[in-house]
């Protein structure tokens, strides 16, 4: 991810308090490169999910193998690049950078995360066993649970 070294850059131009006005500003122009940072992935992330939505067939038997294989891998590396992004937009929080939209790529990649933990073999054995009669009714559901708290 070639913006990282730049956005280090950045935050290492902010001194602990060598006078206010100064430390003020280097604080601030980390809040805005932050905040370019977060908009550029958050650009990423709905491009993953455009070529998805281009690619994604009409019926669940369509399923190309290799498709989904290489959709998935776009998606692993956005969480990736987030990830280290998170690291680096908590460290200009701490040294009190304002990041606008932090709130919002901290959701998408929790949302990613989720997404990424259901693998292919789960959802293939959740259609066999569906396609078998083996599944629950929204009621059995919600009764289970009621028991269960």
């Amino acid at each position: 991810m070639g913006r990282l070294p730049l956005f280090d850059l950045v935050l290492s131009s902010v001194s602990p308090s060598n006078g206010s006005q100064p430390r003020d500003a280097a604080v601030s122009r980390v809040g805005t490169v932050a905040d370019c940072m977060v908009t550029s992935l958050l650009a990423e992330l709905a491009h993953v999910r455009g070529l998805e939505a281009c690619l994604s067939p009409t019926s669940p038997s369509d399923v190309d193998r290799e498709t989904s294989d290489s959709l998935r891998s776009l998606y692993e590396q956005w969480v990736c690049d987030a990830d280290v992004a998170m690291e680096r937009i908590a460290r200009a929080e701490r040294l009190g950078a304002t990041v606008c939209q932090a709130e919002t790529l901290r959701d998408e990649l929790m949302r990613e995360r989720a997404l990424l933990g259901v693998t292919r073999d789960d959802i293939e054995l959740g259609r066999r066993q569906f396609s078998n009669g083996r599944s629950n009714t929204l009621e059995e559901v919600r009764r289970e649970l009621r028991r269960s708290v």
